[in-house]
């Protein structure tokens, strides 16, 4: 089971929050010269979908969304069901709490959530400045680098729950 460190003597905690809330951080950090509206992802009120954020003194300093969503047909994640999938989208911290954990308190908030929906595999398409982050987090690359246009370089990345992997039962 994934645990979800709470670090209140830092001043921090990660909690689910609406989807409003997440875009502040998602556009000052992801998208700062785009337009505002860039920052609102179509699945943000998807029934489903969940936010979270980490809350410093109850302001939002870093943000992920988790979407029941598998994956693009040209990704084949090894072992994942169709309908399993979940995607993690527009992680994102403020310069002031990286180095504190808050980053990996929060994917770990999002990857539990999924895992406890049905997840057989979360995967993202990861920022390439931000993969090493998910590769110590457990993630997999799948394929080559590639360019989404106006935000920059990044890689298909996949995490598995060991317990969601497929088995073969020796009972016939």
């Amino acid at each position: 089971m994934i645990a979800v460190p709470d670090r209140p003597a830092a001043g921090w905690r990660v909690r689910p929050v609406l989807a409003h809330e997440v875009w502040p951080v998602r556009h000052q950090v992801l998208r700062p010269e785009r337009p505002w509206e860039s920052s609102r992802y179509a699945g943000d009120h998807r029934p489903g979908t969940r936010h979270f954020a980490v809350l410093d003194s109850g302001r939002p300093v870093g943000v992920i969304s988790v979407y029941h969503e598998d994956p693009p047909a040209e990704y084949t994640v090894p072992g994942l069901e169709p309908g399993r999938g979940w995607h993690v989208r527009g992680m994102a911290t403020l310069e002031e709490i990286r180095g504190t954990g808050a980053g990996s308190a929060l994917l770990h908030a999002a990857l539990a959530d999924a895992v406890l929906a049905g997840a057989g595999a979360i995967w993202c398409k990861a920022g390439s400045a931000a993969a090493g982050f998910y590769r110590k987090h457990g993630f997999e690359t799948l394929g080559h680098e590639f360019e989404i246009p106006g935000i920059g370089p990044h890689l298909f990345m996949y995490w598995m729950d060991a317990r969601a992997a497929p088995t073969t039962s020796p009972l016939r």
